[in-house]
């Protein structure tokens, strides 16, 4: 596994930061709220390391063992690559740092040698699939010689389950009805990929915790800008 040379003066872009509040801000039930939330993110967190590249949770695991076994060079790697979330350089137009392989234009939204002709060619003739295959929150996955739509609600229930779990229980904990509101919504939206009701109580939101989290931005899928990569933001 080869790392570029200049790796170390890469990281050193992006300083450690302690991101905090002041915790005087919030009541108790509250802080418990927001814990609760954090706990979400991280299962998002984990949903989008899949999304850039499925191969990303393997990847990581040699790296640490490459750690393990005493090389310094890994220690660095590892941490640009969970930086950037995976092993292409999202400062440097994607340019991979480690190994050689060329970043999917799909991500991991869709079967890494499938291309934009073959996924036309599938809605044309199958123009039953097209609304599936559109969606935002769909991946796209071989099934012997045919191309099938997933719904995310469906492919990522582990972490989409534990996820739901952690914002009912931050609903229960909150003092505030519209959060509660929109928590609870949320936590439905994200295990039956219908997230409309979910978005209109975000826009009621009267809150001093603001959360988005979901599937929103479409910028990692380059090679359509149809699926929505998984997200979270806490204020």
């Amino acid at each position: 596994m080869r790392f570029a040379p200049d790796i170390a003066e890469r990281l050193r872009q992006f300083p450690h930061t302690v991101i905090d509040y002041d915790h005087s801000l919030l009541k108790d039930g509250e802080t418990e709220t927001l814990e609760d939330l954090i706990a979400a993110s991280r299962e998002i967190d984990d949903i989008f390391f899949r999304q850039v590249a499925e191969e990303n949770p393997s990847l990581l695991e040699a790296l640490n063992r490459m750690i393990a076994a005493g090389r310094p060079d890994a220690i660095t790697a590892t941490d640009y690559f969970l930086i950037n979330k995976g092993p292409w350089d999202r400062v440097k137009e994607n340019e991979p740092f480690i190994g050689s392989r060329a970043k999917p234009p799909g991500a991991a939204f869709y079967p890494v040698d499938m291309t934009k002709r073959e996924f036309e060619a599938w809605v044309a003739a199958h123009p039953q699939d097209k609304e599936a295959f559109q969606s935002l929150f769909t991946v796209i996955r071989r099934d012997g010689d045919r191309l099938v739509a997933i719904p995310y609600s469906k492919y990522y229930a582990p972490f989409l389950s534990r996820a739901a779990d952690k914002l009912r229980a931050a609903a229960d904990r909150t003092g505030n009805a519209s959060l509660k509101k929109y928590l609870t919504l949320l936590a439905a939206a994200l295990m039956s990929n219908d997230y409309y009701a979910s978005d209109l109580a975000w826009m009621d939101l009267d809150s001093d915790i603001e959360v988005i989290l979901g599937p929103y931005e479409v910028y990692e899928d380059g090679l359509f800008n149809y699926k929505a990569a998984f997200e979270s933001f806490i204020g």
